[in-house]
């Protein structure tokens, strides 16, 4: 219902594989896929791995459909959120697959905020420390624009579009 009432407003409604959400695992978020005409996919790689779900299976079933893609990564092993390229998430192989134009979402959680206690009770578990939120930020970015780079992007004012 929500998808027809945002409808006639212009409003495109998505849904982010976030854990502890009903569509957070695979087969729900397919289930959601499946019977939710009109929604919209956001592609979380660290969300996934957090639930237990491999970016290979999940890259696979969900990346032709997603319409943009939070940029952070994860160590399954450790449980540490890490920036883009240095955990599970296969964030290059993720780049190498973009064959429409996308919105890549930073979405680094480099650095402890808060809030984020209050979202699922967990405590964030970081492999690197930095001395502020903005060079956690500016690594963050670093990190994706070298995997883009590394897939044949070329920068063209504010986007990066497939090298010519």
């Amino acid at each position: 219902e929500m998808v027809e009432i945002a409808k006639p407003f212009g409003v495109q409604l998505c849904h982010e594989n976030e854990k502890d959400i009903y569509g957070d695992v695979a087969c729900r978020v397919k289930d959601i896929m499946d019977n939710v005409k009109g929604l919209k996919y956001v592609y979380d790689p660290a969300n996934y791995l957090q639930v237990g779900e491999p970016a290979e299976n999940t890259l696979s079933l969900f990346h032709a459909s997603s319409e943009y893609f939070h940029i952070k990564d994860f160590i399954v092993s450790t449980g540490e959120i890490v920036p883009a390229g240095y955990g599970d998430g296969k964030i290059s192989k993720l780049v190498s697959m973009i064959d429409k134009d996308v919105i890549l979402t930073l979405e680094p959680h480099l650095a402890v905020f808060d809030a984020f206690k209050s979202i699922d009770n967990t405590e964030m578990k970081h492999k690197f420390h930095f001395d502020s939120n903005l060079s956690a930020f500016n690594t963050a970015v670093d990190s994706i624009k070298k995997i883009i780079l590394d897939n044949g992007y070329v920068a063209k004012g504010n986007v990066f579009v497939k090298g010519e």
